[in-house]
Order: structure tokens, then C-alpha cells, then sequence
């Protein structure tokens, strides 16, 4: 970043360890703001942009009873990736007296400390999120989804991987 002592003292902006930051929503070409960052025109970004992105696996058809399966799915990343946030787990059907446990494992690795679970009565893992062993995926990895423990009355599993490219 540039010299940023021109925008000491002037609000809204702050300056911090050679930083300078704004609380609220910035506009560029644009007084029509509603975003952190809205841009009318054209960018030029001269190094890497990064943006979360995501993508659904459905390990299950949307009806049928959850089987406990080795593996439920596998598929092959098509290229190196990290993991910004941990897999969620949702069903169309929620379970009723026992949780829906996943475990993903890449090549031979388990992905995460804990299994996923989906508890009784709730439609996704957002309650009970699990603790990655690394977010560090490469390219052409196996990865593997399986169901550990489920119910007869859940249905409809999806996995939702949150990653950027690296």
C-alpha cells in the first residue's frame, strides 16, 4: 500500500499498523452503495484475487432412508484448493433419535478431528461444526465421504465445501 499518511485524522478513516481501514460500506464510481465494496468500472488487480467459493456434493437421493455406507461418495479435486471454513452437512429430512454422522477423508487422511453430525431435529451441522486437521486440499486428491452413524428417518444428505484456489 501507498503512503498513507495524507489520511491520518481524516474521518471516516482510520489508520492502524500502516493500515487503513473503514467501518461501513465503500463506494468507487458509485454513490448507489449497498455492499463493503461496490465498483462501477472497470478493476485491474495485478496480483491474486481471492473470493470464497463453494460447491454441493449430494451424497444421497432426496427421499430414501440414509444407509450407513464406505464410502456414501468419492470424487477427485480438480485442483489444489484451501478450505476457508469447515464442510457442512445438510438433510431434507432431519433425523429423529439419532444423529447423522459424516467423516470425510482425503487420500488417507480423515479431514477432520471430529465426525460431522446432524443432531435430532435439525436439517444441517451448523450446530455442531467439526474441527479441520488441515484446510489444505491438492490437486487430483481422493476425496471420500462417508456416512459413520444415521438414523432411519433422515434423507437427502448434501455436503457443502466452502474453498478458495490456491
Amino acid at each position: 500500500m501507498g503512503d498513507v499518511t495524507g489520511c491520518i485524522g481524516i474521518p471516516p478513516w482510520s489508520t492502524g499498523t500502516g493500515n487503513v481501514y473503514y467501518t461501513g460500506n465503500v463506494g468507487i464510481g458509485t454513490s448507489n452503495v449497498s455492499n463493503a465494496l461496490d465498483v462501477v468500472g472497470n478493476v485491474y488487480v495485478s496480483g491474486r484475487l481471492s473470493a470464497e467459493q463453494f460447491f454441493v456434493v449430494a451424497c444421497s437421493d432426496e427421499t430414501s432412508p440414509l444407509q450407513v455406507s464406505s464410502p456414501a461418495v468419492s470424487f477427485r479435486t480438480p485442483y489444489n484448493w484451501m478450505l476457508t471454513r469447515p464442510p457442512r452437512a445438510t438433510l431434507s429430512t432431519a433425523p429423529g433419535t439419532n444423529s447423522v454422522n459424516v467423516m470425510i477423508r482425503v487420500e488417507s487422511s480423515n479431514l477432520f478431528v471430529n465426525e460431522l453430525a446432524i443432531t435430532t431435529a435439525n436439517y444441517s451441522s451448523k450446530l455442531t461444526p467439526p474441527t479441520l486437521v488441515t484446510p489444505y486440499v491438492s490437486d487430483d486428491s481422493n476425496v471420500v465421504i462417508n456416512i459413520t452413524q444415521t438414523d432411519a428417518s433422515a434423507s437427502g444428505l448434501k455436503m457443502i465445501f466452502y474453498y478458495m484456489p490456491v
